[in-house]
């Protein structure tokens, strides 16, 4: 190659590099870049280069879009330990209004409702964020059946953007009161009295028929070995009857427990947000 041409071919190499190293640096190019790939749901790519923007370009224009995409990245990974760092990272920060919401919402979806209730909003934070903040802590009051403090605090909340669903989980929160929740410790009752019959009250027919039978073979074969001399078989019996006993009773009152959870998923969907 002549050097001429070197020369040429060396001076387009240095033009585009160095339009790659611009753009590389570009903000805006990586906020679209981090919008990409919110949109293919690769959130936890995308909340490094938001936590990048946010760090490298503190004074960007849209810095509230970039923290706000930077939290809800985070959170939607589903790793709700990392979003709840995430959110109290940024809480020490000089914008602590928006992680203060996180927060609660990732306390909320590891099911730690007492921390939900007691986390402190900053202040000042806009009415928008702090009543967001609220209508989070009403659902947690609804997690624990407070179902009193709930319709009261949703009923406290007048932020026009979410007036009309406060009032309706105001409402809704107290049919909480009316719903047939079952008593873990009267389902092991239940079962110590009759095997299977914890389960048939905790709404599980099958396992409880299952645990009827098996019991009852137990027992059965249990007696019978007794009673024809074979003492071995009988202490043997006895002694997986007795397991079965006992794990029916602790199986009876997990399952009711179960069935509350059920019961408070599906009760508390309409008013979730």
């Amino acid at each position: 190659m002549k050097p001429s041409n070197r020369l040429v071919l060396l001076a387009v190499l240095l033009i585009f590099s160095t339009g790659f190293i611009r753009a590389a640096g570009d903000p805006d190019l990586t906020l679209r870049f981090a919008e990409s790939l919110m949109v293919q749901h690769r959130y936890r790519e995308a909340e490094l280069e938001w936590e990048r923007l946010a760090i490298e370009h503190p004074h960007h224009l849209r810095r509230e879009l970039i923290l706000s995409n930077l939290l809800e990245s985070a959170f939607l990974t589903g790793d709700h330990d990392f979003s709840l760092e995430v959110a109290r990272y940024w809480l020490k920060g000089p914008e602590p209004c928006q992680a203060s919401v996180y927060e609660v919402r990732s306390l909320y979806a590891l099911g730690n409702y007492p921390a939900v209730e007691k986390a402190i909003v900053p202040d000042p934070c806009s009415p928008s964020l702090r009543a967001e903040r609220v209508y989070w802590r009403g659902l947690s009051l609804a997690r624990m059946k407070r179902w009193d403090d709930a319709s009261k605090l949703f009923a406290g909340i007048q932020e026009p953007s979410l007036l009309v669903r406060a009032q309706a989980a105001s409402t809704w929160s107290l049919k909480g009161q009316d719903i047939g929740w079952k008593s873990p410790t009267r389902a092991g009752v239940l079962s110590a009295l009759i095997p299977g019959a914890g389960y048939a009250y905790a709404n599980r027919p099958q396992t409880a028929l299952a645990a009827f039978v098996v019991n009852g073979l137990f027992i059965w074969g249990s007696i019978s070995s007794a009673r024809a001399g074979n003492s071995g078989l009988a202490a043997t019996l006895s002694l997986f009857s007795f397991g079965w006993y006992s794990g029916a009773i602790y199986g009876s009152a997990r399952a009711a427990t179960r069935e509350n959870d059920y019961q408070m998923d599906h009760f508390i969907q309409p008013i979730e947000r």
